[in-house]
């Protein structure tokens, strides 16, 4: 992945890469010519949250993964993912427990024919994707929750009954 980075970049980019303990590694290129910026993202095992997108499918299809929290999920179960997706794609239903896909990716995944390599690539990242989501929903709702200092009213001087007799 960093070398399709580098090569898309072009020879001038800049290289910057940095190691975060709430994401992971990042890879990032920047192209000096276009200012595209192209990233790498390893989630070193933050795919945890994830989990919460879609636990009762997680629960059933990744137990493994739920019960022992290991490293990152096997092959089979990105290819379990992106299939649970295409389906929810040709199905009725509307979301995957809390994931609701839009319509033209719903149609992309009627339309396109994917080998089981690529698939499981796309479900990896579909993963990775709805992780760093997650960290954002917990930015925004810890913020959300953070108690704002309130200042007391400054009452009108008002004439109280007495003193308008």
């Amino acid at each position: 992945m960093q070398r399709i980075c580098h090569e898309c970049a072009g020879p001038n980019s800049t290289l910057s890469e940095r190691k975060d303990k709430v994401i992971g590694s990042v890879y990032i290129r920047a192209g000096v010519v276009t200012s595209q910026k192209f990233q790498v993202i390893s989630s070193a095992g933050k795919l945890t949250n994830a989990i919460l997108s879609c636990f009762n499918w997680m629960t059933e299809n990744a137990k493994t993964f739920v019960e022992k929290m290991t490293f990152s999920v096997d092959e089979r179960t990105k290819l379990r993912f992106f299939d649970a997706l295409c389906s929810l794609a040709t199905s009725t239903d509307e979301c995957l427990e809390l994931i609701e896909l839009a319509d033209n990716l719903k149609q992309t995944f009627r339309d396109e024919l994917y080998t089981d390599d690529m698939k499981k690539m796309l479900g990896y990242l579909f993963l990775i994707c709805i992780s760093k989501n997650e960290q954002h929903v917990k930015a925004i709702s810890t913020n959300y929750r953070r108690v704002a200092v309130r200042h007391p009213k400054v009452q009108n001087a008002l004439p109280t009954p007495s003193e308008c007799s």
